[in-house]
């Protein structure tokens, strides 16, 4: 069970009129939310964005290598693409808060809503209401920007003269681009804007829901089949692959085209005491620091990257009954 930070779910519903209100379908796009919609996602998605989001960046950040490189870091620079009301900059936000002191910590927000962008500008202007001060300078630059292709993001990042980037994240964004688009590679396509604009050591972390597309494919598996592809046509790429840990270590001996993984989080607040969440996720870390990551990580026997889904080194096996062996590592752990 996952608990978003108590003064922060204070904060969003009795300052910020954060409404309860699941709706599914509503929720896969945001571009065109009002005012009330945008209080019904605060209420209802946010606390599961934070969760993940913390919970992905807090295991990252207590591997050695990368802590070390990153107290090295001032400033941090931090780019979101599809920012909306800000619960995955928030869930990030708190790990750098946790994890250092006396930072500065400089913002690039990008999304086409200007109110969700009003909603995440308030967050961060209260940030020390609801978080513990050490003394971590947050400034954001918020970017009303709305996106059709990943094209649109890459030239909005020059127009916009985003300097090189420490952390860059996208979550639940690429589905809404791939349904709306006719170019399918979004996932393929961030990746690779994700290497133009990261500095050395820097982190990529890519999040989408689960779900089926309009095309009736699952989105996870568009993820992984495009990351995958990704690295196989960029074989001197200065990203690793990190995250799922089989995926990285497995992705050029993979034959199966068709792989699904999911990560499932239990997310408790005052509206909702055992909420499911499910996502995919990628994580991605530029040389010299990728590398070192990298090489750090055992290769395992198996590895449970779903419910019931097990890849292995020679197999892909969806929906047993048993596991293939008796240890089954964690992929989303380093």
């Amino acid at each position: 069970m996952e608990t978003i930070n108590p003064l922060l779910e204070t904060y969003i519903f009795d300052r910020l009129n954060a409404v309860y209100a699941p709706d599914a379908i509503a929720a896969r796009n945001n571009l065109n939310n009002d005012a009330d919609k945008n209080r019904s996602y605060l209420g209802t998605y946010f606390p599961r964005t934070f969760v993940e989001s913390y919970n992905i960046y807090i295991q990252l950040f207590q591997n050695q290598a990368i802590y070390n490189c990153y107290q090295q870091k001032n400033p941090i620079n931090i780019l979101i693409i599809g920012s909306g009301t800000g619960g995955d900059l928030l869930g990030l936000l708190q790990t750098l808060n946790e994890c250092f002191h006396s930072k500065q910590i400089d913002i690039y927000s990008f999304d086409g809503n200007r109110d969700a962008l009003n909603i995440q500008r308030q967050l961060i202007r209260d940030f020390y209401q609801f978080m513990p001060n050490r003394n971590n300078q947050v400034m954001v630059y918020t970017y009303s920007v709305q996106f059709s292709c990943v094209n649109d993001i890459a030239e909005s990042l020059t127009i916009k003269h985003i300097p090189s980037i420490d952390i860059m994240q996208s979550f639940k964004m690429c589905n809404e681009l791939y349904n709306q688009s006719n170019d399918k590679q979004v996932f393929y396509q961030l990746t690779a804007l994700a290497e133009q604009h990261l500095s050395p050591n820097g982190i990529f972390v890519l999040e989408d829901v689960t779900n089926r597309n309009d095309d009736q494919k699952f989105n996870s598996v568009v993820m992984s089949d495009q990351v995958r592809n990704y690295f196989r046509e960029n074989p001197r790429s200065d990203l690793k692959y990190i995250i799922p840990v089989c995926c990285g270590k497995w992705y050029n001996r993979c034959t199966w085209g068709h792989c699904l993984s999911i990560v499932e989080y239990t997310v408790s607040h005052r509206y909702a005491p055992a909420e499911k969440s499910k996502v995919a996720y990628k994580v991605m870390i530029r040389k010299p620091l990728g590398q070192i990551v990298y090489d750090s990580l055992e290769t395992e026997d198996a590895y449970l990257l779903a419910p019931r889904t097990y890849c292995t080194k020679t197999d892909y096996l969806y929906n047993q009954d048993f596991p293939p062996c008796e240890n089954i590592a964690d992929p989303y752990k380093i």
